[in-house]
C-alpha cells in the first residue's frame, strides 16, 4: 500500500496540531479547579494530595550560610506549604506542581534552587525538600515554595496541581497579598 505525498502531510500537520493543542493546556493556567479560592490556612485537596499554605512572607534572600540566594531586583515569595499524600502510591513532585498569579495572570514559576536552598537551611524545623522528591501514602511533610516577583505585585494566588499523569486538576488558594 503506497501513501501520497498530501496524505503523509496531512498526517503530520494533524499530529502536530494535536501536539501543539496537548502543550498549550500544560502550559497556560487551566483545568478544573477544585471549587472555590481558599485562603492561606484552608486545606485544599487535588486528587491524592493535600495542601494547606501556612505562611506567606518575602524576603531578599533565602537559604544557608554558604547557600544564600539574594535578589537584585524584586523579593522572594516564600510560601510554607503543609503537604500529605492521601492516596495509595508514592507521589513524586515537580515545579509545575505550584505556580503564583497577579491579578493580570502573570505567571510566576517555582525557584527550584531556592526553594531547596530555604529547605535545607530550615531542615532542623521538619521542613522538607519535596520539589526534588516524593511523598509515601499517607505521608505528611512541610516544604517551602519560593517563586521570585517584582517588588509591591499584588493579588497574588498560587495554583496547586495534582501529581496525577493526565489530571489537570488543581486549586488556587489567595495569598492575602
Amino acid at each position: 500500500m503506497t501513501y501520497s505525498s498530501a496524505r503523509k502531510s496531512l498526517a503530520v500537520l494533524i499530529c502536530l496540531g494535536l501536539l501543539a493543542v496537548v502543550v498549550a493546556g500544560c502550559s497556560s493556567p487551566g483545568g478544573t479547579s477544585a471549587g472555590k479560592t481558599a485562603n492561606v490556612g484552608e486545606t485544599v485537596t487535588v486528587d491524592n494530595l493535600k495542601y494547606t499554605v501556612t505562611a506567606v512572607t518575602t524576603v531578599k534572600e533565602v537559604g544557608a550560610p554558604g547557600n544564600t540566594f539574594k535578589m537584585k531586583d524584586g523579593e522572594f515569595l516564600v510560601l510554607d506549604i503543609d503537604v500529605q499524600n492521601a492516596g495509595d502510591k508514592a507521589t513524586d513532585f515537580d515545579g509545575e506542581m505550584a505556580k503564583v498569579y497577579d491579578a493580570d495572570s502573570k505567571l510566576y514559576e517555582l525557584n527550584l534552587e531556592a526553594a531547596a536552598a530555604a529547605c535545607n537551611a530550615a531542615e532542623s524545623k521538619g521542613f522538607q525538600n519535596v520539589w526534588f522528591g516524593s511523598l509515601q501514602p499517607g505521608e505528611k511533610t512541610k516544604t517551602k515554595a519560593i517563586f521570585d516577583i517584582p517588588t509591591g505585585v499584588k493579588d497574588l494566588k498560587v495554583e496547586l496541581r495534582s501529581a496525577s499523569i493526565g489530571s489537570e486538576n488543581f486549586a488556587v488558594v489567595s495569598l492575602g497579598i
